[in-house]
């Protein structure tokens, strides 16, 4: 009875929803309804008023026409005038400069006679006073009428001539200025009253029949289409957002949350849209139900960024999309030479090559050698000299052994350990840096997914490549020769790595000695 009673109550809440709901809805079709009414009631206006407004700017445009024409004359009358003024200034400086050539020629004409009189008369020393007075005379209205000539020229030139070409052009300039922009207004209002008249003649195609009960049903038909849109545009779900990235070798796992559903609004599932590499356009690549909220895409490309997005489907169509969100699945690191600049150590302590190189070492348990950037855990069986740390992760030759054997007792198979935390490695070169005095010889280079588990990914055995102190040298992982248990194993990326001496190195000891160490192949961010 009590678990009815409590049934009843929870029933009795929900349709109380349900009616609070449906009360909602109601008010939201009122609106709607409302909405549509005032659409109605709006074309209709605009429709009666069509007509009148259509003749009205056909008649405005006639008239902005035959501006535009008369415009166009008036600036074909003032080039001409212009034109005319600059023809005539010219064929009177012309003149001008005739003249002015004749008068020197007469002068020069003048002057060479009066030379050649005085030459032939060997008694033009003992001429008269009045024949001196006379010639004077002579040359005295010669240079009045040249000084004459050269001024009605200047003058001419300068006050009529050059006068008048300069107000002319100025007239001109100010008059095309003028006419320019009195065009530029023109073609304006054309072309806005060409736009009015394309978007009256584009109602007049969606006008239905003048027929009343045609015309209404057109008006009913509208409406409707507006409310629906209005419906389904209040009807879709929100956005879902991109809460989780999971990292594999070629894979990309992502998931969302659903956002709460409004009243009346049921999310029926999911679409995930995805671009290709380095590629900003996306595309719906799955369709899911709603309790699915993750999706996988695999076969990646290194280096490459993908986007994806996320939305929500209703019976009324889908929502939004989240916004986009850009990711890659790692980054490759191709082997150039020993302790080059492509190496995942010098590309986690250089972030990226974002800022300068920092050690990107932290060891555990605590030890010299501890950094503040915990970027890759370093830790070794036993510790003598040095910090592994600092050696392990660097990029110099630096001096480090583990203890080897205590008191005659042998600790065991020596070994360093890299753990990448955060992140994975598909290895496929390791370089190695030897330290002081105890050259490798023979060991193994391990993986793991869990720290427990352990494989070989390359094993040297009698090496006898390291000479003196600070040599390096390069191993490639040779996953040909693995069976295929161990091919499998091999193919997955690890973020745990560790270097284990086998045998006894060159001195003969149980030290292990290294001064760095690097890794090349792909780097996987988890």
């Amino acid at each position: 009875a009590e678990r009815w009673e409590q049934y009843a109550i929870s029933l009795e809440a929900e349709k109380q929803e349900l009616e609070e709901a449906l009360e909602r809805a109601g008010e939201e079709l009122s609106n709607a309804r409302k909405l549509a009414e005032d659409v109605r009631r709006e074309g209709e206006l605009r429709w009666e008023r069509s007509d009148d407004e259509r003749a009205a700017l056909q008649v405005e445009v006639s008239r902005l026409i035959d501006q535009l024409q008369q415009r166009g004359e008036e600036v074909s009358r003032s080039e001409e005038r212009i034109r005319e003024t600059e023809r005539a200034s010219a064929s009177r400086i012309s003149s001008l400069l005739g003249e002015l050539e004749k008068t020197r020629a007469e002068l020069e004409l003048e002057r060479s006679r009066q030379g050649a009189d005085d030459t032939d008369d060997p008694t033009a020393q003992d001429v008269s006073d009045g024949s001196d007075i006379m010639g004077d005379e002579h040359q005295q209205r010669i240079a009045a009428k040249v000084m004459g000539a050269l001024g009605e020229v200047d003058g001419e030139h300068d006050k009529r001539a050059k006068d008048d070409a300069v107000d002319v052009r100025w007239a001109a300039e100010r008059s095309r200025q003028q006419l320019g922009a009195e065009n530029a207004a023109l073609q304006f209002e054309l072309e806005r009253c060409k736009a009015m008249i394309r978007e009256l003649l584009q109602n007049d195609k969606k006008r239905p029949p003048l027929d009343p009960d045609e015309k209404q049903q057109g008006f009913d038909a509208h409406a409707s289409s507006q409310l629906s849109a209005l419906l389904a545009i209040v009807a879709v779900p929100q956005a879902p957002q991109i809460a989780n990235v999971e990292r594999d070798y070629g894979i990309l796992t992502i998931s969302w949350l659903a956002e709460d559903d409004p009243p009346g609004i049921l999310t029926l599932g999911f679409d995930v849209a995805m671009s290709g590499a380095d590629n900003d356009v996306c595309e719906v690549v799955y369709q899911g139900p709603l309790d699915v909220t993750q999706f996988t895409a695999s076969e990646l490309e290194p280096d490459c960024c993908y986007n994806f997005q996320v939305r929500a489907r209703s019976k009324h169509g889908a929502g939004a999309w989240s916004a986009k969100k850009s990711l890659r699945f790692g980054t490759t690191h191709i082997y150039d030479h020993d302790f080059d600049t492509n190496g995942i150590f010098y590309f986690i302590g250089t972030n990226g090559k974002t800022q300068e190189w920092h050690n990107p070492a932290k060891v555990e348990p605590k030890s010299v050698g501890t950094s503040d950037n915990d970027k890759v855990i370093v830790s070794s069986s036993s510790q003598a000299v040095g910090g592994v740390g600092r050696c392990m992760c660097g990029r110099e030759p630096f001096k480090w052994n583990t203890r080897g054997q205590e008191n005659g007792v042998l600790h065991g198979r020596e070994w360093v350990k890299l753990d990448l935390v955060q992140k994975q490695v598909f290895l496929t070169e390791y370089s190695i840096m030897c330290g002081e005095r105890f050259m490798p010889t023979a060991w193994w280079l391990q993986a793991s997914h869990d720290g427990s588990n352990w494989f070989i990914l390359d094993q040297q055995d009698g090496f006898q490549g390291f000479k003196h102190d600070g040599q390096t040298h390069t191993f490639k992982i040779d996953r040909d020769r693995f069976d295929d248990e161990h091919y499998m194993l091999s193919m997955q990326p690890c973020s745990l790595f560790r270097l284990v001496q086998v045998k006894r190195n060159a001195n003969m000891t149980d030290h292990l000695s290294l001064s760095c160490m690097e890794l090349y192949g792909i780097l996987i961010w988890k």
